[in-house]
């Protein structure tokens, strides 16, 4: 490990084309070889800054995996490389149609619990969700390749929406199904 290796971007440091379309199939595969060459376990013999170095390294590979496995946050770091400011407080739009369609979900997800099938109506709600991110995520995808960053950084705030719904809807199962 070289400090140089500390100022990569997370595409860079995982050999990716610098694009929001990652195989997360291939970005595990090569974390996981990473992690193999880098985990501070492997540096116990060295020096003190080494094994400094490797527990940095480990954390910075730690931290590019959970940003590039993750397409909000993926999003939110083009946009960041781009220089544009992406995070959730920084970020407001104005799109009545969707904050009533977020509304309607959120009524959806708290009326689960007295549902008479509340296991297919979650269903139909999760299904309805992965059609709205999907579109969102198609809507990011299209701006950012054209280089409009304020309508992308709009769709990632939608984004950020629908993923926080997404958690509560996993939390939601957990508790209809009794995990």
């Amino acid at each position: 490990m070289q400090p140089t290796d500390f100022q990569q971007d997370y595409f860079s440091l995982f050999q990716f084309e610098r694009s929001f379309d990652v195989d997360t199939d291939e970005l595990t595969a090569r974390y996981r070889r990473l992690q193999q060459r880098t985990h501070p376990d492997r540096y116990r013999g060295a020096g003190e800054r080494e094994r400094r170095l490797a527990v940095q390294y480990s954390a910075l590979v730690n931290e590019a995996y959970e940003t590039l496995g993750s397409p909000v946050r993926r999003a939110q770091y083009l946009l960041r490389l781009a220089g544009v400011d992406a995070s959730f407080e920084n970020t407001s739009f104005n799109d009545p149609a969707f904050l009533m369609e977020q509304m309607m979900l959120r009524e959806q997800l708290a009326e689960l619990k007295q549902s008479a099938a509340p296991e297919q109506d979650l269903d139909a709600l999760a299904e309805r969700l992965a059609g709205v991110t999907t579109a969102q995520l198609d809507a990011f995808r299209r701006h950012y390749s054209a280089g409009d960053y304020a309508a992308a950084t709009k769709s990632v705030a939608k984004l950020q929406f629908l993923d926080k719904l997404s958690q509560d809807m996993a939390h939601m199962e957990g508790d209809i199904l009794d995990y």
